[in-house]
Protein backbone atom coordinates (compact mmCIF):
# COMPACT_ATOMS: atom_id res chain seq x y z
CA UNK A 1 0.00 0.00 0.00
CA UNK A 2 1.19 3.28 -1.14
CA UNK A 3 0.67 6.99 -0.02
CA UNK A 4 -1.68 7.12 -3.00
CA UNK A 5 -3.88 5.13 -1.19
CA UNK A 6 -4.70 6.86 1.40
CA UNK A 7 -7.53 9.29 2.25
CA UNK A 8 -6.94 12.58 2.98
CA UNK A 9 -9.42 13.91 5.72
CA UNK A 10 -9.78 16.33 8.52
CA UNK A 11 -10.67 16.74 11.95
CA UNK A 12 -13.08 20.01 12.10
CA UNK A 13 -12.47 22.22 15.71
CA UNK A 14 -8.79 23.52 16.03
CA UNK A 15 -7.03 22.26 18.49
CA UNK A 16 -6.01 24.16 21.87
CA UNK A 17 -8.30 26.77 21.29
CA UNK A 18 -11.51 27.42 23.47
CA UNK A 19 -14.16 27.03 22.13
CA UNK A 20 -15.08 25.32 18.49
CA UNK A 21 -17.67 27.50 17.13
CA UNK A 22 -20.29 26.25 14.27
CA UNK A 23 -18.76 29.58 12.26
CA UNK A 24 -15.17 28.56 12.64
CA UNK A 25 -15.89 24.84 12.13
CA UNK A 26 -18.04 26.28 9.13
CA UNK A 27 -15.16 28.12 7.59
CA UNK A 28 -12.74 25.45 7.81
CA UNK A 29 -15.13 22.47 5.74
CA UNK A 30 -14.98 25.48 3.52
CA UNK A 31 -11.32 25.45 3.49
CA UNK A 32 -10.99 21.37 3.76
CA UNK A 33 -13.53 21.59 0.22
CA UNK A 34 -11.20 24.30 -1.44
CA UNK A 35 -8.07 22.09 -0.75
CA UNK A 36 -10.04 19.21 -2.10
CA UNK A 37 -9.47 16.88 0.69
CA UNK A 38 -11.61 13.33 0.54
CA UNK A 39 -13.31 13.75 4.05
CA UNK A 40 -14.03 16.08 7.16
CA UNK A 41 -15.46 14.86 10.37
CA UNK A 42 -16.94 16.52 13.15
CA UNK A 43 -16.02 14.98 16.97
CA UNK A 44 -18.85 14.63 19.24
CA UNK A 45 -18.07 16.31 22.84
CA UNK A 46 -19.55 19.29 24.97
CA UNK A 47 -19.73 21.88 22.67
CA UNK A 48 -21.40 21.90 18.88
CA UNK A 49 -23.79 19.17 18.70
CA UNK A 50 -22.27 17.19 15.74
CA UNK A 51 -25.57 15.83 13.75
CA UNK A 52 -26.97 18.88 14.18
CA UNK A 53 -24.00 20.62 12.33
CA UNK A 54 -23.61 17.63 10.04
CA UNK A 55 -27.58 18.58 8.68
CA UNK A 56 -27.19 22.20 8.95
CA UNK A 57 -24.34 22.05 5.95
CA UNK A 58 -25.40 21.91 2.29
CA UNK A 59 -24.04 19.06 0.42
CA UNK A 60 -20.61 19.33 -1.32
CA UNK A 61 -19.72 16.91 -4.18
CA UNK A 62 -16.51 14.98 -3.18
CA UNK A 63 -16.01 15.71 0.19
CA UNK A 64 -17.18 13.00 2.70
CA UNK A 65 -18.72 14.31 5.67
CA UNK A 66 -18.87 12.23 8.97
CA UNK A 67 -19.16 12.09 12.55
CA UNK A 68 -16.10 10.62 14.31
CA UNK A 69 -17.04 9.81 16.91
CA UNK A 70 -20.98 9.81 18.47
CA UNK A 71 -20.54 8.35 22.17
CA UNK A 72 -23.41 5.52 21.59
CA UNK A 73 -24.52 5.72 25.78
CA UNK A 74 -25.06 9.91 25.01
CA UNK A 75 -28.49 9.25 22.98
CA UNK A 76 -30.93 6.19 22.50
CA UNK A 77 -31.23 4.63 19.39
CA UNK A 78 -34.64 6.06 18.48
CA UNK A 79 -33.13 9.48 18.88
CA UNK A 80 -30.00 8.83 16.42
CA UNK A 81 -32.26 7.53 14.25
CA UNK A 82 -33.99 10.56 13.95
CA UNK A 83 -31.03 12.49 14.02
CA UNK A 84 -29.58 9.88 11.14
CA UNK A 85 -33.14 10.86 9.10
CA UNK A 86 -33.10 14.03 8.95
CA UNK A 87 -29.37 14.62 8.02
CA UNK A 88 -29.67 12.26 4.71
CA UNK A 89 -33.03 13.81 3.71
CA UNK A 90 -31.95 17.52 4.19
CA UNK A 91 -27.89 16.92 3.32
CA UNK A 92 -27.75 13.45 1.83
CA UNK A 93 -25.68 10.24 2.33
CA UNK A 94 -22.99 10.48 5.45
CA UNK A 95 -20.94 8.49 7.57
CA UNK A 96 -21.81 8.12 11.22
CA UNK A 97 -18.64 7.35 13.26
CA UNK A 98 -19.74 5.74 16.17
CA UNK A 99 -18.30 4.54 19.56
CA UNK A 100 -18.32 3.61 23.31
CA UNK A 101 -17.22 6.50 24.93
CA UNK A 102 -14.43 6.45 27.95
CA UNK A 103 -16.00 5.62 30.74
CA UNK A 104 -14.01 7.92 32.84
CA UNK A 105 -14.91 10.91 30.98
CA UNK A 106 -18.73 10.04 30.32
CA UNK A 107 -18.58 9.62 34.44
CA UNK A 108 -17.56 13.37 34.84
CA UNK A 109 -19.76 14.55 31.82
CA UNK A 110 -22.72 12.66 32.39
CA UNK A 111 -22.74 11.12 36.05
CA UNK A 112 -21.96 7.72 34.83
CA UNK A 113 -19.89 5.97 32.08
CA UNK A 114 -23.02 3.65 30.36
CA UNK A 115 -21.94 0.39 29.47
CA UNK A 116 -19.32 -0.40 26.93
CA UNK A 117 -19.83 -3.92 26.04
CA UNK A 118 -19.76 -5.19 22.51
CA UNK A 119 -23.38 -7.10 23.01
CA UNK A 120 -25.04 -3.58 24.03
CA UNK A 121 -23.68 -1.96 21.02
CA UNK A 122 -24.51 -5.12 18.85
CA UNK A 123 -28.27 -4.80 19.88
CA UNK A 124 -28.25 -0.66 19.61
CA UNK A 125 -27.19 -0.76 15.65
CA UNK A 126 -30.24 -3.65 15.14
CA UNK A 127 -32.98 -1.43 16.76
CA UNK A 128 -31.30 1.62 15.02
CA UNK A 129 -31.20 -0.07 11.59
CA UNK A 130 -34.81 -1.41 11.89
CA UNK A 131 -36.11 2.26 12.65
CA UNK A 132 -34.08 3.86 9.82
CA UNK A 133 -36.08 1.06 7.70
CA UNK A 134 -39.39 2.14 8.83
CA UNK A 135 -40.38 -0.91 10.54
CA UNK A 136 -43.02 -0.61 13.47
CA UNK A 137 -40.71 -1.97 15.89
CA UNK A 138 -41.73 -3.72 18.83
CA UNK A 139 -38.45 -4.41 20.65
CA UNK A 140 -37.37 -6.10 23.92
CA UNK A 141 -34.11 -7.08 24.18
CA UNK A 142 -31.37 -7.38 27.05
CA UNK A 143 -30.42 -3.87 26.81
CA UNK A 144 -33.13 -1.80 24.87
CA UNK A 145 -37.11 -1.86 25.10
CA UNK A 146 -38.13 0.25 21.91
CA UNK A 147 -41.88 0.45 20.54
CA UNK A 148 -41.55 2.66 18.02
CA UNK A 149 -41.82 4.06 14.45
CA UNK A 150 -40.41 6.93 12.80
CA UNK A 151 -42.93 9.26 11.26
CA UNK A 152 -40.52 10.12 8.47
CA UNK A 153 -40.16 8.44 4.91
CA UNK A 154 -36.90 4.85 5.56
CA UNK A 155 -33.68 6.10 4.49
CA UNK A 156 -31.13 4.25 3.79
CA UNK A 157 -28.61 2.84 6.33
CA UNK A 158 -25.75 4.92 6.89
CA UNK A 159 -22.38 3.97 6.77
CA UNK A 160 -20.95 3.56 9.66
CA UNK A 161 -17.38 3.17 11.15
CA UNK A 162 -17.29 1.86 14.58
CA UNK A 163 -14.39 3.34 17.03
CA UNK A 164 -13.15 0.20 17.44
CA UNK A 165 -9.80 -1.02 18.97
CA UNK A 166 -10.11 -4.07 21.07
CA UNK A 167 -10.76 -8.00 19.07
CA UNK A 168 -14.42 -7.89 20.03
CA UNK A 169 -15.17 -4.26 18.86
CA UNK A 170 -12.99 -4.95 15.53
CA UNK A 171 -15.35 -8.12 14.98
CA UNK A 172 -18.03 -6.14 15.37
CA UNK A 173 -17.50 -3.63 13.20
CA UNK A 174 -15.67 -5.58 10.17
CA UNK A 175 -19.59 -7.53 10.67
CA UNK A 176 -21.88 -4.90 10.66
CA UNK A 177 -20.10 -1.57 9.44
CA UNK A 178 -17.48 -0.39 7.15
CA UNK A 179 -14.70 -0.51 9.11
CA UNK A 180 -12.83 1.24 12.18
CA UNK A 181 -11.83 5.16 13.11
CA UNK A 182 -9.05 5.27 15.60
CA UNK A 183 -7.70 8.58 17.53
CA UNK A 184 -4.09 8.23 18.83
CA UNK A 185 -3.39 4.70 17.31
CA UNK A 186 0.32 3.99 15.35
CA UNK A 187 1.77 2.06 13.18
CA UNK A 188 2.58 -0.39 15.58
CA UNK A 189 -0.62 -1.20 16.44
CA UNK A 190 -2.13 -1.05 13.37
CA UNK A 191 0.43 -3.30 11.64
CA UNK A 192 0.32 -6.36 14.37
CA UNK A 193 -2.92 -5.78 16.00
CA UNK A 194 -5.93 -3.69 14.32
CA UNK A 195 -5.12 -4.24 10.46
CA UNK A 196 -4.76 -8.30 10.96
CA UNK A 197 -7.60 -8.81 13.45
CA UNK A 198 -10.51 -6.83 11.38
CA UNK A 199 -9.20 -8.01 7.97
CA UNK A 200 -9.29 -11.40 9.24
CA UNK A 201 -12.96 -10.50 10.42
CA UNK A 202 -13.62 -9.48 7.47
CA UNK A 203 -12.82 -12.61 5.69
CA UNK A 204 -14.77 -14.59 8.49
CA UNK A 205 -17.97 -12.67 7.67
CA UNK A 206 -17.32 -12.29 3.91
CA UNK A 207 -17.49 -8.64 3.56
CA UNK A 208 -15.09 -6.23 1.76
CA UNK A 209 -11.64 -4.87 3.30
CA UNK A 210 -12.74 -2.66 6.09
CA UNK A 211 -11.81 1.00 5.97
CA UNK A 212 -8.89 1.63 8.96
CA UNK A 213 -9.47 5.71 9.49
CA UNK A 214 -6.19 6.93 11.87
CA UNK A 215 -7.36 10.45 13.45
CA UNK A 216 -3.46 11.54 14.31
CA UNK A 217 -2.08 15.96 14.91
CA UNK A 218 -0.74 17.02 11.63
CA UNK A 219 1.58 20.37 11.91
CA UNK A 220 3.43 21.42 8.76
CA UNK A 221 6.39 23.37 10.21
CA UNK A 222 10.16 24.12 8.93
CA UNK A 223 13.28 22.92 9.17
CA UNK A 224 14.34 24.70 12.06
CA UNK A 225 14.24 21.61 15.32
CA UNK A 226 13.42 24.42 17.68
CA UNK A 227 10.66 25.17 15.25
CA UNK A 228 9.98 21.68 15.38
CA UNK A 229 10.14 21.04 19.09
CA UNK A 230 7.41 23.65 19.96
CA UNK A 231 5.29 22.39 17.64
CA UNK A 232 5.66 18.59 19.53
CA UNK A 233 5.70 20.59 23.17
CA UNK A 234 2.25 21.89 22.15
CA UNK A 235 0.73 18.86 21.23
CA UNK A 236 2.15 16.90 24.37
CA UNK A 237 0.14 19.88 26.43
CA UNK A 238 -3.32 19.33 24.11
CA UNK A 239 -2.77 15.40 24.51
CA UNK A 240 -1.96 15.39 28.48
CA UNK A 241 -5.47 14.24 29.47
CA UNK A 242 -5.51 11.47 27.13
CA UNK A 243 -2.32 10.42 28.38
CA UNK A 244 -4.45 9.78 31.50
CA UNK A 245 -6.97 7.56 29.61
CA UNK A 246 -6.59 4.18 29.69
CA UNK A 247 -7.10 3.25 25.99
CA UNK A 248 -4.64 5.93 24.98
CA UNK A 249 -2.50 5.54 27.29
CA UNK A 250 -2.20 1.52 26.30
CA UNK A 251 -2.23 3.08 22.71
CA UNK A 252 0.86 5.03 23.21
CA UNK A 253 2.71 2.67 25.23
CA UNK A 254 2.16 0.36 22.46
CA UNK A 255 4.38 2.45 20.12
CA UNK A 256 6.69 2.65 22.52
CA UNK A 257 6.51 6.72 23.11
CA UNK A 258 7.72 8.68 25.89
CA UNK A 259 5.50 11.61 24.90
CA UNK A 260 2.12 12.19 22.76
CA UNK A 261 3.72 14.31 20.39
CA UNK A 262 5.69 11.28 19.48
CA UNK A 263 2.80 9.92 17.54
CA UNK A 264 2.13 13.40 15.37
CA UNK A 265 2.82 13.73 11.50
CA UNK A 266 5.10 17.43 12.45
CA UNK A 267 7.50 18.85 10.03
CA UNK A 268 8.18 19.88 6.36
CA UNK A 269 5.84 18.94 3.81
CA UNK A 270 8.29 15.61 3.07
CA UNK A 271 8.76 14.14 7.01
CA UNK A 272 5.06 14.44 6.97
CA UNK A 273 4.75 12.57 3.52
CA UNK A 274 7.53 10.21 5.10
CA UNK A 275 5.12 9.76 8.09
CA UNK A 276 2.24 8.95 6.31
CA UNK A 277 4.05 6.52 4.11
CA UNK A 278 4.49 4.70 7.49
CA UNK A 279 0.88 4.35 8.47
CA UNK A 280 0.12 3.61 4.83
CA UNK A 281 2.47 0.40 5.26
CA UNK A 282 0.72 -0.79 8.69
CA UNK A 283 -2.63 -0.68 6.63
CA UNK A 284 -4.17 2.63 7.34
CA UNK A 285 -6.37 3.67 4.73
CA UNK A 286 -7.73 7.20 5.56
CA UNK A 287 -5.53 9.90 7.65
CA UNK A 288 -8.21 12.59 9.50
CA UNK A 289 -6.05 15.30 10.24
CA UNK A 290 -5.96 16.80 13.73
CA UNK A 291 -5.02 20.31 13.38
CA UNK A 292 -3.58 22.35 16.23
CA UNK A 293 -3.33 25.86 16.75
CA UNK A 294 0.09 26.14 17.07
CA UNK A 295 2.63 27.36 13.81
CA UNK A 296 1.43 28.30 10.62
CA UNK A 297 -1.99 26.42 10.45
CA UNK A 298 -2.21 27.75 6.13
CA UNK A 299 0.88 25.48 5.84
CA UNK A 300 -0.57 22.84 7.42
CA UNK A 301 -3.93 23.28 5.16
CA UNK A 302 -1.58 23.86 2.03
CA UNK A 303 0.27 20.20 2.88
CA UNK A 304 -3.02 18.26 3.04
CA UNK A 305 -4.64 19.76 -0.03
CA UNK A 306 -1.26 18.32 -1.69
CA UNK A 307 -1.83 14.81 0.19
CA UNK A 308 -5.16 14.58 -1.32
CA UNK A 309 -3.93 15.63 -4.90
CA UNK A 310 -1.31 12.88 -4.82
CA UNK A 311 -4.02 10.64 -3.67
CA UNK A 312 -6.56 11.09 -6.56
CA UNK A 313 -3.48 11.05 -8.79
CA UNK A 314 -2.44 7.71 -8.08
CA UNK A 315 0.43 9.36 -5.91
Amino acid sequence: MGIMSVRIGVALGVRGRRYWTAAAMTEERRLAAARQLDSAWVSQGTGVDAPTLLAAWEPVPGLEMGTAVVPAQTRHPLLLAQQVATITAVQGPFTLGLGLGHRALLDQQYGEGGPRRVDWLREYLAVLEALLRGDDVDHTGVHFKVRAQLAVPPVPFPDIVLAALGPQMLDLAAERTLGTVLWRTGPVALATHVVPLITEAADRHGRPAPRVLVGLPVIATGRSAAEQEAARRFVDDAEAFAWTLPTYRKAFEREGLTRPSEMALIGTAEQIREKLAVLAAAGATDLIAVLHDVGDLEQTWDVLGTLAAEHRNGG
